[in-house]
């Protein structure tokens, strides 16, 4: 998933999602 903000940068997203649980952590990378 790719999100861009307001300064025009593109931001990547890794979710990790496991079965029947909440999301354990979200990670942002700047590049």
């Amino acid at each position: 998933e790719f999100i861009i903000n307001r300064r025009g940068l593109k931001l990547f997203t890794c979710r990790w999602l496991p079965r029947n649980q909440e999301p354990k952590g979200l990670v942002f990378l700047c590049h």
